[in-house]
């Protein structure tokens, strides 16, 4: 279940964006802009950061979300930047919680020894969750110490450096907000991640087996007698119950995962709420799924 959405801290980091996006556009194309972001038409004023400033000072909270919402999926952000925003975004929406000690117990069981015989694929899934990109001096010294950088080594060249459950801390999962941590997991039980319907049967059952403890349940789609593979939709359930879908068209031509507001979003059934650990993953196996931004109802 969500948070109240702190909507004075998203106003502030959309503002944190314009100051960035002002030099990417000349007077003329501020209106369009606007347009497309859904902020209201400029104002006159002496600089385009002025005129940005007052659209969203003009833009009333209840349209904020649909802004960075178009923000997050139309404009190139650093990924910090894309990350506080999606965190915003995210833990003000239904989310299922997994605490930290679940989190913990997942990592010791996980092998993700099957990942590994994928690496582009896994350092794609983890660079668009997580902040690899990391080392200030990265791009003004020969040698980066970045957390892909370390990944690269540590992970996939000498997997035997680190633990899963060192490799989860190093990326900071336990700390991590629920939705990004739970959008991890479903990543990583997608066929983008592991194409090899084998090993992500193997996957889902570990993930099971964690997060049963005794009410939640992840396995493939067994339901209408299909089993997990290549290509096919997919939707994640809350305790049996539809809560959102993977959906594609958002921007990228592989698809988003696209988690939604209620209705058919993370979500509480009519009869209970979702609890910790209280969900399963019915289909996880969508070509080229990318944990994503657009909302879908």
């Amino acid at each position: 279940m969500g948070e109240q959405m702190d909507m004075a801290l998203l106003r502030r980091l959309i503002d944190g964006v314009l100051l960035t996006l002002y030099t990417r556009y000349t007077a003329k194309e501020l209106p369009a802009l606007c347009e497309r972001l859904g902020l209201p038409a400029p104002s006159e004023g002496s600089t385009k950061h002025e005129r940005l400033v007052a659209s969203l000072k003009a833009c009333p909270d209840d349209r904020l979300q649909d802004v960075a919402d178009a923000v997050l999926e139309q404009e190139k952000l650093d990924q910090a930047e894309r990350m506080a925003l999606q965190d915003v975004l995210w833990l003000g929406r239904h989310n299922v919680q997994i605490p930290s000690r679940t989190r913990r117990e997942l990592a010791r069981d996980f092998d993700l020894s099957a990942h590994l015989g994928y690496p582009d694929r896994f350092m794609a899934l983890l660079g668009r969750l997580w902040h690899l990109d990391n080392d200030p001096l990265g791009g003004w010294t020969a040698t980066t110490n970045s957390l892909r950088t370390q990944i690269e080594r540590h992970v996939i060249r000498f997997p035997d450096d680190w633990t899963t459950e060192q490799f989860f801390e190093q990326l900071g999962a336990f700390e991590a907000p629920h939705p990004r941590f739970g959008y991890f997991l479903e990543s990583l039980a997608s066929s983008a991640a592991l194409p090899d319907e084998p090993a992500q049967r193997r996957f889902v059952e570990l993930a099971s087996t964690g997060l049963h403890r005794p009410r939640a349940r992840s396995k493939p789609d067994e339901e209408a007698g299909t089993p997990v593979r290549h290509g096919a939709a997919g939707v994640l359930a809350v305790n049996g119950h539809r809560a959102a879908r993977w959906s594609s068209g958002c921007g990228s031509a592989a698809g988003r995962w696209s988690p939604g507001r209620s209705p058919g979003g993370w979500g509480r059934t009519e009869t209970s709420r979702v609890r910790s650990w209280g969900w399963r993953m019915v289909r996880v196996w969508k070509t080229g799924v990318v944990p994503g931004d657009r909302v879908t109802s």
